[in-house]
């Protein structure tokens, strides 16, 4: 999902939990970690939003798609 993230399409935290199946209470502090190591970038929607608040959109990074990428090659390459 987050791979699949592009500029004028960014994931947000509850799309990314659902499709992983993961719970937001796991999901958020991962996003948060990738965004302290300077993989993923987040910002705010900044588009109106009748009756919710802003989602918080996520990307990677240039190089955060490289290390995801070269670790699913890796985790792929570990597998029987």
């Amino acid at each position: 999902m987050l791979l699949a993230a592009q500029p004028n399409a960014p994931a947000w935290g509850l799309e990314i939990a659902r499709s992983v199946g993961l719970g937001s209470g796991t999901v958020y502090p991962i996003l948060a970690r990738l965004a302290g190591l300077g993989w993923v970038e987040a910002r705010e929607e900044d588009e109106p939003h009748p009756g919710r608040p802003p989602r918080r959109l996520y990307e990677f990074t240039a190089t955060g798609r490289e290390r995801a990428v070269e670790a699913l090659a890796d985790r792929q390459a570990r597998m029987p």
